[in-house]
């Protein structure tokens, strides 16, 4: 963040990576705070506009996600650390063409003016779900189209021209008690599920219902509670959806294929298409934890600096190295030169 001088816009605001720029702002203020939206403009072109330069802060970026029109940004900060910009693009009113219009909005902002919350995503077009062949009592999508073939995994599915986008294995709830009795084939098959970046594991029935003792008999709660926890360790990247009803299971399956078909298909202008393409996280945010983990319990007692780095390509090796040296200090890692290699050496848990 600098200053610029100007009256209207005293504020510059840079995103970079290195020596790429991925966004270039001038800001009407320096943080939204409870104020709601800044209004922005884009400093490109606009040079003439910087008339002090003078750096008044600057911070490292957690993440930076694009998300439709709008692009979220975590900074590495204990306050004042999530923002996001929302980017429109409006019809004049008097002539033809079309102008920009760009707000820095927070969390803090939006709350303090109880704004309307929009939808990321507006499902426009009717769904053609695809439903596995063996299935019986399908469910109903009204206004769908409905292809009935044999589905290598899951119950129901949306595909497109590449193949599969998002999968949901249905289980009824006495489907779900039965397959709680042999664990192991299950995991094997929520294994495969859980391949598909969009995938789900919808129940009909709700939690509750899994710890009620006349329902669940001969199995006991806690065998039931601890199982379910069970699939969700082992699967951490599988959502398991409690839908109380047929009816719920439905409308959630439904709605979760129309959000993720538009997702598929959204329209992000590609100078944000470039810079989201173009970011590499370098934060030190849960960064740490990962390290040690990875340090005590995935390397070999002696490992090289590399061998470390690439099992963690998104973040920066420079705060990886910094990590390490940390643990040196705390007599849990020593390290020695081997060649242009740093070999480090663990010493205790």
């Amino acid at each position: 963040m600098r200053q610029t001088g100007h009256p209207r816009f005293p504020y510059r605001l840079t995103i970079a990576r290195g020596q790429e720029i991925l966004l270039d702002l001038f800001t009407q203020d320096r943080w939204p705070g409870t104020k709601g939206n800044i209004f922005c403009i884009r400093a490109e072109g606009r040079e003439e506009m910087m008339r002090g330069g003078e750096e008044i802060e600057r911070v490292t970026v957690v993440d930076y996600r694009v998300t439709g029109a709008k692009l979220t940004i975590v900074l590495d900060r204990s306050r004042q650390k999530r923002c996001s910009f929302l980017f429109l693009v409006k019809k004049y009113k008097t002539r033809p063409g079309e102008y920009e219009q760009i707000f820095w909005q927070t969390q803090q902002g939006l709350s303090g003016h109880k704004v309307k919350y929009k939808l990321s995503y507006y499902p426009k077009e009717p769904l053609k779900i695809f439903i596995d062949s063996g299935e019986k009592y399908a469910w109903n999508f009204s206004g769908a189209q409905i292809i009935k073939e044999r589905l290598p995994v899951g119950d129901y599915a949306l595909k497109d021209k590449f193949g599969f986008l998002a999968i949901v294995e249905r289980k009824t709830f006495a489907n779900m008690m039965k397959d709680l009795g042999n664990l192991k084939v299950l995991h094997q098959r929520l294994t495969e599920l859980s391949l598909c970046q969009n995938s789900a594991l919808v129940i009909e029935g709700t939690y509750g219902d899994f710890l009620n003792q006349k329902k669940i008999a001969p199995y006991s709660p806690a065998f039931t509670s601890k199982a379910l926890a069970e699939i969700q360790t082992i699967h951490p990247r599988l959502p398991v959806i409690f839908a109380d009803s047929r009816r719920g299971a439905m409308i959630w399956t439904f709605n979760f294929f129309q959000m993720v078909w538009t997702k598929n298909k959204e329209d992000v202008s590609q100078d944000l298409q470039r810079s989201r393409a173009k970011f590499r996280p370098t934060t030190k945010l849960f960064l740490e934890n990962m390290v040690r983990r990875a340090v005590f319990t995935e390397m070999p007692r002696e490992f090289a600096t590399t061998d470390l780095t690439s099992k963690f390509p998104q973040y920066s090796p420079t705060n990886i190295r910094t990590i390490l040296d940390n643990l040196t200090k705390e007599g849990v890692l020593q390290s020695y030169k081997q060649g242009r290699e740093l070999i480090w050496v663990v010493q205790k848990e």
